[in-house]
């Protein structure tokens, strides 16, 4: 028959049940550390570098600049994303699924870094660092160029107050003739002083006085016509773009000219914004008639000595290709032959805007190629001119947009390039990203968020890789 059960358990059971019990405890409060590790994202050595997942490879460093870096790699697995670390003292950065390169921004001038790589899964587990690749960042550029930016200013706004911190030299505000000027100066008379009422002073001069407040000054660009210059009476609409008919060159030289007289400390005064696209030259842009414009204007101001530099409409970036498919616009390259051969008396500077939004390819790369080409024609037709970029960018929105750290990357890199060549003046478009933008590139093309607090990683690389270091950026 079976053993009886003993009300008291045996000497062997007594002597394995403290053993058991402790096996018990242990396993149980390791299993519990283990639930708490995974909760909070911890894991061990084993679950971080998980067998057959291995480090990227052939990891290179290319387009420094003073402040960032381009890391590449080689890696044929799919569904990963990477982690890139740069020593001493950068964030790292994460790329996009999928992708063999990433930007690495806030980078110290002339340092020695160490850039390494890991993969790693959606389940947080991640290979071992690549080999290292050391690289040494740019030295600031021994010559700065005053640099500024292309935006609206929104006088007493607090956020101006990182303008101010950004090292900017300028801002590059836009005229509305037609809100300036809607009366017509006295028949036949252009020239003569105009009459008080004839001139709305009020909103340039507050934007002169609170560039004065913020020790910046302005860069003009004068456009849109008013009605009387279009031979539309009173009743049209108020484009921007819309260009005064031939009869009225001489008043918009004139108003030229008192904006000159009226803000000597000017950077300078821009003749036109882009005259060669239908959007900024209504209704059709014509290289003659914008280089009548720009050489009465410039021939004026000069006459009668003012000494604020009259500055090229710079034309907007549109290749040989875009001009066939759209014959409405003029080619960058056509127009600047057509408008400047021969020289233009009084003028003090051409500019260009080297955008590359909508060419294929790397943006930064496209953007220097652009400025190459236009600077290859300027020095054909006007050689002795300096240059000026007066709008550059790359959009963190819409249809074309970089990363944030792209961003800033490309605006870095672009900067040195253009240093290099000996550009006289460089304006990025813009400071500001658009609250309510017309088209959603403009809603990132700031290098501070549309609340106007908020830097983005552009703001502090064109600020130390000028020398500066604003507080928002230590």
């Amino acid at each position: 028959m079976p053993p009886q059960a003993s009300s008291s358990p045996s000497s062997a059971t007594r002597s394995e049940r403290p053993v058991e019990l402790r096996r018990f405890t242990l396993a149980s409060f390791a299993g519990l550390l283990a639930v708490l590790a995974l909760s909070l994202g911890f894991t061990s050595a084993a679950a971080a570098k998980p067998k057959g997942l291995k480090p990227p490879s052939a990891v290179k460093v290319s387009r420094l600049t003073a402040t960032t870096a381009r890391v590449a790699w080689k890696d044929r697995s799919a569904e990963r994303f990477f982690e890139v670390v740069a020593k001493p003292g950068a964030r790292p950065a994460k790329s996009k699924r999928n992708t063999r390169s990433s930007e690495i921004a806030g980078l110290q001038p002339a340092t020695k870094y160490k850039f390494k790589v890991r993969a790693c899964t959606s389940k947080r587990k991640c290979s071992k660092f690549s080999k290292a690749r050391r690289a040494t960042t740019n030295a600031i550029p021994s010559t700065a160029p005053p640099f500024g930016f292309n935006d609206q200013l929104v006088i007493g706004d607090p956020g101006n107050g990182l303008l101010r911190s950004s090292g900017a030299d300028f801002i590059r505000v836009p005229v509305a003739w037609s809100q300036m000027q809607p009366i017509a100066p006295p028949l036949g008379l252009p020239l003569l002083p105009p009459l008080p009422l004839q001139l709305n002073w009020g909103p340039m001069d507050a934007i002169a006085g609170e560039l004065d407040r913020l020790g910046l000054k302005p860069l003009w660009v004068v456009s849109s016509a008013p009605c009387w210059a279009q031979n539309k009476g009173s009743n049209c609409p108020d484009e921007l773009g819309t260009a005064p008919k031939a009869a009225f060159y001489d008043d918009y030289a004139n108003f030229v000219l008192r904006i000159a007289q009226r803000y000597p400390g000017s950077i300078g005064i821009q003749v036109w914004n882009e005259p060669n696209i239908p959007k900024f030259w209504e209704p059709l842009p014509d290289s003659a008639e914008y280089r009548s414009l720009l050489r009465k204007t410039a021939k004026l101001v000069s006459d009668f000595g003012a000494k604020v530099p009259i500055v090229y409409g710079a034309p907007s970036p549109v290749t040989a290709a875009d001009a066939k498919k759209d014959p409405t616009k003029i080619a960058t390259t056509t127009f600047l032959k057509e408008t400047l051969q021969g020289g233009v008396q009084g003028l003090d500077a051409v500019a260009v805007h080297p955008y590359s939004f909508n060419q294929p390819g790397d943006q930064t790369e496209n953007s220097i190629r652009l400025f190459d080409q236009a600077a290859a024609v300027l020095k054909s037709v006007v050689p002795a001119l300096p240059v000026w970029v007066t709008e550059i960018g790359f959009t963190t929105a819409g249809d074309f947009k970089v990363s944030p750290a792209q961003q800033a990357a490309s605006l870095a890199a672009l900067y040195e390039a253009l240093v290099a060549r000996g550009v006289k003046l460089i304006s990025v478009h813009r400071f500001f990203d658009d609250a309510s933008p017309p088209f959603k590139f403009e809603g990132g093309m700031g290098v501070v968020r549309s609340d106007r607090r908020t830097v983005k990683p552009a703001y502090c690389s064109l600020a130390v890789v000028r020398g500066n270091s604003p507080a928002p950026c230590d």
